[in-house]
């Protein structure tokens, strides 16, 4: 719903995304080493909006996302006992290209939408997290991570002459809490909940 206005407008958006990945691990007997993560994304979107009075627009969205990510587990403490737990402090830098758009759409009304807008996205963080000792196929790992983003474009959209931008999104600070479980050696199960702020 238009700020000011009575007028709203629905959008829906549908696609998929197809990519191979791979990551190479250097561990040590303690456990601590480092990792190399890479992955490729191509995605394409067909969206429709439909706002009141006016013809309903169609568009695509189409393009590759690149990803890069290195880190390190750092081993902080060891616990010599079957049933205690070691803990870590994994330091990564992930490296994104965000490389999504549509071009150029004009509106049956005229109006030129510019739906291009590539970022480049960096981050840099730190995981603490407590993994038990031992070689069991099941274990719990929970973990607390802080996270710094920085994109090096807005999230905008120029219609015309006019643009409009989201505030807040060169910089964003986020902190999150999950957990990792390992069912079995084929099966693992996570969940996490975060807080971030631009």
């Amino acid at each position: 719903t238009a700020k000011g206005t009575e007028y709203n407008a629905t959008g829906s958006l549908h696609g998929f995304s197809v990519g191979p990945y791979a990551t190479w691990y250097k561990e040590s007997p303690n456990k601590s080493g480092s990792y190399v993560d890479v992955w490729a994304l191509w995605n394409r979107f067909d969206g429709t909006t439909n706002g009141e009075g006016i013809a309903s627009e169609s568009y695509r969205l189409q393009g590759l996302v690149l990803s890069a990510e290195v880190g390190y587990d750092q081993l902080l403490s060891k616990k010599a006992s079957q049933n205690g737990s070691n803990r870590f402090l994994k330091w990564q830098g992930q490296i994104t290209y965000q490389g999504v758009d549509g071009g150029n759409k004009v509106e049956s009304n005229g109006t030129v939408v510019d739906l291009s807008n590539t970022n480049v996205q960096t981050r840099l963080g730190v995981r603490y997290y407590s993994k038990p000792n031992t070689d069991k196929a099941s274990y719990n790992q929970p973990y607390v991570e802080l996270n710094w983003y920085h994109n090096t474009n807005p999230t905008e959209t120029q219609l015309d002459e006019t643009k409009v931008s989201l505030q807040g999104t060169s910089n964003i600070g986020e902190i999150k809490i999950g957990t990792e479980y390992k069912v079995n050696k084929s099966t693992q199960l996570w969940g996490y909940g975060f807080y971030a702020k631009g």
